[in-house]
């Protein structure tokens, strides 16, 4: 799966933290800017992040199907706000139906994929073909923006795929435009600071935007 080594992970993991999850990071920050006592949870957009996002998944899929769960391996990271969206996204799947079947842990396959935080166009396809009989991928990481050969080696049966919680950096369109994605959930470019969010839904729609292949894309 990952071509790293347990040593070079832990090497990296301090670049890693500040690179592959600086939309997290950055969240952070917004969040605490919008915060006016200790009282606020800062873990609640992320929670919201899993629980609208399987919501989302469930509306893709008819609230039924086999998915596979792709996300960092957080053994690396040690990220509080990884594990608030995997386990709102879990609690809120089994409510709506959708069977998790696997959850793939992933590292990332190159230096070159830390900057971009995404998966490298073997390790999705490696996911895909794994997993070919499932309803639905759905992916924490982003995917790579692939080019018209590997777009040739995409199966003719794909898994309706979402992403979630990802930079409006990431290049989807030509995965929308070639049917290998279905939704995707992204960071806002300029989230509202005011007001209080009182509901999961309100502290969503502060920070995600939920797109698909009607909107305009990167």
């Amino acid at each position: 799966m990952s071509t790293f080594s347990e040593r070079t992970v832990k090497q990296r993991q301090p670049i890693i933290a500040a690179t592959v999850l600086s939309g997290t990071i950055l969240l952070s920050a917004l969040l605490l800017c919008s915060c006016n006592s200790a009282q606020t949870d800062e873990r609640t957009p992320f929670h919201a992040l899993g629980e609208v996002g399987a919501d989302q998944v469930a509306s893709l899929l008819a609230g039924k199907g086999k998915i596979v769960v792709v996300a960092w391996d957080n053994k690396s990271f040690g990220s509080q706000s990884l594990d608030a969206q995997l386990d709102a996204f879990r609690d809120e799947a089994k409510k709506t139906g959708l069977n998790i079947v696997a959850t793939e842990f992933m590292t990332p396959d190159s230096p070159a994929m830390l900057g971009l935080n995404t998966l490298s166009p073997q390790q999705y396809f490696d996911v895909i073909y794994r997993h070919s009989d499932v309803d639905g991928i759905v992916s924490f990481i982003g995917l790579p923006a692939l080019q018209d050969d590997e777009i040739a080696r995409l199966p003719g049966r794909l898994p309706k795929c979402a992403v979630i919680g990802v930079q409006r950096e990431q290049k989807l369109k030509n995965l929308f435009e070639h049917n290998a994605l279905q939704m995707a959930i992204l960071l806002r470019a300029n989230p509202s600071m005011s007001g209080s969010p009182k509901s999961t839904r309100e502290w969503f729609d502060r920070y995600y935007q939920i797109v698909n292949s009607a909107s305009e894309l990167p």
